[in-house]
């Protein structure tokens, strides 16, 4: 007998094949019993969430906006221009020099660049 002769055979004396059937029935409570706990779940991490953190979530995560990161960044630069100029000046009473200050070194560079 031929191999594609068992398969008609087969088909022609009717061999069912038994799916389990699934009782929609009983299927739906489960359902929304498993969608509705996991939605309450999330509403209690959302309420906990709103009700427990206090401030934005950028505060709470250090987060600056671009003009705090510029203002604390202008503050740094001006208090190393002071000390780089004290220890500058430091140096220079050492040696009899004239101390320098901001003003005279804004000077001494527009002069540089031509600017006066």
């Amino acid at each position: 007998m031929p191999a594609g002769r068992g398969f008609l055979r087969l088909l022609e004396h009717g061999l069912r094949v038994r799916v389990a059937a699934v009782d929609s029935a009983l299927m739906d409570p489960f359902l929304a019993i498993v969608l509705g706990s996991i939605a309450l779940v999330l509403a209690a991490f959302i309420v906990i969430g709103i009700l427990n953190s206090p401030g934005t979530g950028s505060e709470q995560l250090g987060w600056k906006t671009t003009h705090e990161h510029d203002r604390t960044q202008a503050v740094r630069e001006a208090e190393d221009l002071e000390q780089m100029l004290e220890a500058a000046n430091v140096r220079r009473r050492a040696r009899g020099e004239a101390e320098l200050t901001v003003d005279g070194l804004l000077e001494d560079e527009d002069v540089r660049r031509g600017m006066m």
